[in-house]
């Protein structure tokens, strides 16, 4: 009889051991497909909030992807009129991103003079066909290739993270490359640059 109760023990024992890593493992793996990594991951801090902000990305690319950033290209196009930005898009746009919390007003203050910019661009050359020139790409995945990246985000791979108490560079790889360039503001890291490389 004791024997046989401490074959049962032993097997238990085995089962709970098993079982306790395959939880660990699925606990592991969920963790990079949520929307949120804890800060008790073992990435840096700033490598985290990258990750977690494009993981907010792809959940709300589809809204984002609706705000109009340039006149006479989608929902009211004319033929016998050009290009020109949408400034009140181009600052629903930048609100969207920012209302992410993972976003810097330095961020901010370069992408509205990248569309001051591109609107004297269409000043110099007026367009009215094809993309317009400055928009055919994704802005924040630096792509054409939007529905490709927005999949690989899950498979991310962390190539590179370089902090110091105030400042951050995370490369990341999606699709491509991807430099993010950060700052601590406000015990936040805020991201300032996104550039691919």
């Amino acid at each position: 009889m004791k024997s046989i109760l401490w074959v049962l023990f032993f097997f238990l024992l085995i089962f709970g051991i098993v079982q306790s890593d395959s939880l660990k493992e699925k606990m592991f793996s969920k963790s990079k497909d949520s929307t949120e990594l804890s800060q008790n991951s073992n990435l840096q801090e700033s490598a985290v909030a990258v990750v977690n902000f494009l993981n907010w990305y792809k959940l709300n690319y589809d809204e984002i992807s609706k705000i109009e950033t340039v006149n006479n290209f989608s929902s009211e196009y004319d033929s016998t009129k050009f290009y020109s930005v949408n400034f009140t898009g181009t600052e629903n746009y930048l609100k969207k991103l920012k209302s992410s919390g993972y976003i810097s007003e330095k961020y901010i203050s370069t992408w509205r003079k990248y569309f001051l910019k591109c609107e004297q661009n269409f000043k110099q050359n007026p367009q009215n066909d094809g993309p317009p020139n400055g928009f055919e790409f994704d802005f924040v995945l630096w792509t054409q290739e939007i529905d490709e990246t927005l999949e690989s985000i899950n498979n991310y791979k962390i190539l590179n993270v370089n902090e110091s108490e105030k400042n951050s560079v995370v490369d990341i790889e999606i699709t491509m490359n991807l430099e993010f360039t950060l700052s601590k503001i406000n015990g936040k890291w805020l991201i300032d640059n996104i550039e691919n490389k």
